[in-house]
């Protein structure tokens, strides 16, 4: 991604030619986007949506890429607080068309690009617990709360299990303990969620209805264990919410050409459905059947294509890079609602 020109900045967007050979082959996209596209930037308004493609389909990407990963934080006067995108040194963000008609629901799908790190987790690394120097990620999530407008960022100490962490109260909030967990569902305004990647999928699930958030980690071991259709369960539990109701999106992660797995074994029977062929496992298939069976509409689930691993321009991925940062994907419920979600417990 690059930005700049004689007649204004543009946003520039060019599809790795290995992605595309793998992606094409496996989703059988047609369309795909094979060379770089360039059009001019409105700062702070959508400015690149490309249809048909498998890089960027699923998405719309907000703001050029940050000009210099090296660059001090923005001031506080570069955030544009119309549109949350800093109007100085942007970072670029993806949103999903399912939930953007949403206004009371802010969410994005940060890329690799727009932070302080240096190699190897450039440059916008949100984990501790890579080996980065703990000053640049902060200065890291600094940037991302900026763009969510977010009284405060929470994470989660992500482990691979089935554990839901249930925000209810501000009380949750100001003990400060880091839940551990692999996904925190909530009803709380202002405070953005966030998820840590390098291949594991990101999903957000809204219920416009409760006004109701959840936002989770899931890897392979999550997708064994059924944690999307255990959230599902628990915001129904906690919430009253409809599982018809929900609205669920995938981001970025492992595709299917790129999940490789030598012992399929360590997987059920149930999954043998979604095996392309004796070691590659299509874990965004498996996700949309879990949600499927928990209940969702099939029109309110929206996966991305988009695969980490061939992406590594864009994302961070574990298996394509070994040493890597995290990326981020956060959604938080607008503090300017009218309504929020009550405890029907």
């Amino acid at each position: 991604m690059l930005f700049g020109g004689s007649d204004g900045p543009h946003v520039t967007i060019a599809c790795e030619p290995r992605q595309v050979r793998k992606e094409a082959a496996v989703s059988g996209n047609a369309g795909v986007v094979s060379h770089s596209m360039s059009v001019p930037l409105a700062a702070g308004r959508e400015v690149a949506q490309f249809e048909g493609g498998c890089t960027a389909k699923d998405f719309s990407i907000h703001g050029p890429p940050y000009a210099d990963p090296m660059d001090p934080l923005p001031t506080a006067n570069a955030l544009d607080t119309q549109s949350g995108i800093w109007t100085e040194h942007p970072v670029p963000h993806f949103r999903f068309p399912l939930v953007s008609p949403y206004p009371e629901l802010r969410h994005a799908v940060f890329t690799r690009i727009g932070g302080t790190s240096r190699p190897p987790y450039e440059s916008l690394n949100i984990s501790y617990q890579v080996g980065d120097k703990r000053h640049r990620v902060s200065r890291n999530l600094a940037r991302i709360r900026g763009i969510l407008m977010a009284e405060r960022l929470v994470t989660m100490r992500q482990v691979h299990g089935t554990e839901v962490a249930v925000i209810r109260s501000p009380d949750q909030l100001r003990r400060r303990a880091t839940p551990v967990a692999d996904a925190i569902i909530t009803c709380l305004p202002g405070i953005a969620v966030v998820v840590r990647q390098a291949d594991c999928q990101g999903v957000i699930l809204y219920d416009p209805q409760r006004r109701v958030l959840g936002v989770v980690h899931c890897g392979w071991r999550g997708s064994v264990a059924g944690i999307l259709i255990r959230v599902v369960s628990r915001m129904k539990e906690a919430f009253g919410c409809n599982p018809g109701d929900l609205l669920a999106c995938i981001g970025p992660s492992l595709g299917p050409c790129c999940a490789e797995f030598v012992d399929p074994a360590i997987f059920p029977q149930g999954f043998r459905e979604f095996w392309r062929d004796s070691t590659h496992l299509d874990l965004k298939a498996v996700s949309r059947h879990q949600l499927l069976q928990a209940g969702l509409g099939k029109d309110h689930i929206q996966i991305s294509h988009i695969c980490t691993r061939c992406r590594t321009d864009l994302f961070f991925s574990y298996r394509g890079e070994g040493i890597t940062g995290r990326f981020a994907t956060a959604a938080m419920l607008d503090p300017g609602g009218q309504r929020h979600a009550t405890d029907h417990r």
